[in-house]
């Protein structure tokens, strides 16, 4: 089974645990304690702010609507909504996008999104 389809399989599992649980969280900015902050960095392919939110909106869930920071031309720093995504996300080591043509590795951070 390929990375995405286990990622798949698994925000299924959780969403019938926990239905809803995602949608309790704010959807339009980046909270220094509620959520864990990853730093994305693109190791090939043109990143921006759309085509990362566009990723993550695929893979960690369909409604993930958060902020994306852009830090440099290859790094953005992004909100993840639970240890087990972070997790799965560290697993799955270099990532290759789906919606665009994108090598990228995310890592977790304790960078301050307010700074940038």
């Amino acid at each position: 089974m390929s990375h995405v389809a286990s990622l798949w399989v698994w925000v299924a599992w959780t969403n019938l645990l926990c239905p809803g649980c995602a949608k309790d969280q704010p959807k339009s900015k980046m909270e220094s304690g509620s959520n864990i902050r990853a730093l994305v960095s693109v190791l090939e392919g043109r990143g921006t702010k759309l085509r990362i939110k566009t990723e993550f909106q695929y893979l960690v869930d369909l409604e993930w609507n958060r902020d994306v920071k852009c830090i440099s031309s290859s790094e953005f720093l992004v909100c993840i909504p639970s240890k087990a995504v972070m997790t799965l996300l560290n697993k799955m080591g270099k990532i290759k996008f789906i919606t665009a043509d994108i090598l990228a590795v995310v890592e977790e951070t304790n960078l301050d999104p307010d700074v940038f």
